[in-house]
């Protein structure tokens, strides 16, 4: 018994957390995990047909939608689909409003008394379909306008989803006449790629320069970085268990279910008022 499970893991550092909250309940009731990696983005197209091909019992697909050719095989050979970390209706799922937790984020720095705040995150277009940066920036721009507050074009900062791109962004931004006092990151990662350009620069965070992550992985805590955490492994074990009541259905295609799982302001030591 097999359950194929494709994801982006080089490129979605929390695909690994995802994975491991499902492994536990795959491995539970007697299932092997058959792992197909998507590196780079032309791979999409065929680790989706090697797990076709793979003939599995299931499939549970992390952080991305499945494409539509492939789909379409999976659910004529009826083998059970469910999606972990992203909203896609026509399967069950499991995910988080990232419009509302962006929103979270920046309306922590705006309380703090922050009027310069930025953003970094990934490219508005992504080959891989993710949404995620896209929607947590939406909700970035949602509190700055409910507060009233303008967004300079250059606040905005897009790039490749990498620590050191983060790190050359926010040397971008500190450069400015008039640099941020606060930055929202879309993710940790290039939370901590904007540590590092701070510190790079000698800008002492959170008194010089507040900062604010995204998913709370096992480094934010370590650095103690201010976030917004959502139960990633909680969201893995939860897609787990949908798609093994999938397979023990008697119904070859059950009706979607929808899964929202919560968010939660984690405050650390890297956001504070803003310099007087």
């Amino acid at each position: 018994m097999t359950i194929g499970v494709l994801a982006p893991f080089f490129t979605h550092p929390s695909a690994v957390l995802l994975l491991r909250g499902a492994e536990e309940r795959f491995t539970a009731s007697g299932y092997d995990i058959v792992l197909y990696n998507i590196g780079r983005p032309e791979q999409v197209h065929e680790q989706f047909r090697n797990v076709v091909d793979g003939r599995p019992d299931g499939v549970l697909v992390i952080a991305m939608p499945p494409p539509e050719r492939e789909l379409e095989r999976l659910l004529a050979a009826r083998v059970p689909i469910v999606v972990v970390d992203f909203r896609y209706p026509a399967l069950s799922h499991t995910y988080i409003d990232n419009v509302a937790g962006g929103d979270l984020a920046t309306r922590h720095l705006i309380e703090l008394g922050h009027r310069r705040i930025a953003f970094v995150g990934d490219p508005s277009v992504n080959p891989y379909g993710f949404n995620s940066s896209v929607d947590r920036c939406a909700g970035f721009r949602r509190a700055m306008a409910k507060a009233g507050l303008e967004i300079p074009t250059a606040y905005v900062k897009e790039g490749p989803h990498a620590r050191h791109v983060a790190h050359r962004l926010t040397a971008e931004l500190l450069s400015l006449e008039d640099p941020p006092t606060a930055v929202v990151t879309a993710s940790d990662t290039q939370a901590l790629g904007v540590l590092d350009g701070a510190n790079n620069l000698g800008v002492g965070v959170p008194h010089g320069l507040s900062v604010i992550g995204f998913d709370d992985i096992e480094a934010a805590a370590y650095v103690g970085l201010t976030t917004v955490r959502q139960p990633l492994a909680l969201s893995g074990a939860r897609g787990a268990e949908l798609l093994l009541e999938a397979i023990a259905s008697p119904h070859p295609m059950p009706a979607p279910i929808a899964e929202q799982l919560p968010l939660e302001l984690i405050v650390r030591k890297s956001t504070a008022p803003p310099p007087k």
